[in-house]
């Protein structure tokens, strides 16, 4: 019975100490970011699809790892699958905007950006019009292309 015990334990061992990690290229955010932008921007679009959204701000100020001309595309992504314009910035710059009375201001965030040994992604987005909502996605790469893999709404206001 001690042999078996000595054995399983062995094997575990020896699986866990050979597991690799995977490692995911920095040249991989700016696809995961666009995704995960994408994904959070497409809930409750029919809120804002119908509404008289103008401006939209998006905080990079977060995402280190990418270059300005990086930050650049994905602001250009967001415009695209957006229509609207679209700049660097924050729930507070829409606040402001509102007291100088510019209406129709969107926020988008990206929070706790956590990139596992595994090769998924996992992190919390933030929309912020016509109310809130943060969502937490997961992220995993299949046939060499990055997927959603699970997301959650968390909050909704």
């Amino acid at each position: 019975m001690k042999n078996i015990v000595l054995i399983f334990i062995s094997t575990i061992l020896i699986l866990v100490g050979c597991s690799k990690d995977i490692k995911i290229g920095r040249a991989e955010h700016l696809d995961i970011y666009k995704l995960a932008f994408e994904n959070i921007f497409e809930q409750e679009a029919s809120l804002y699809n119908d509404s008289r959204m103008t401006y939209l701000y998006v905080r990079t100020d977060n995402l280190d790892e990418l270059t300005t001309d990086e930050k650049n595309d994905l602001l250009g992504y967001i415009k695209q699958i957006s229509g609207v314009e679209v700049s660097e910035g924050t729930y507070s710059d829409i606040e402001t905007n509102l007291s100088k009375g510019k209406f129709g201001g969107m926020s988008l965030a990206l929070e706790n950006i956590r990139f596992n040994s595994n090769g998924t992604v996992v992190l919390t987005s933030r929309k912020t019009f016509l109310g809130s909502i943060q969502m937490r996605q997961n992220f995993e790469k299949k046939n060499n292309l990055w997927t959603v893999k699970e997301d959650k709404i968390l909050k909704s206001k």
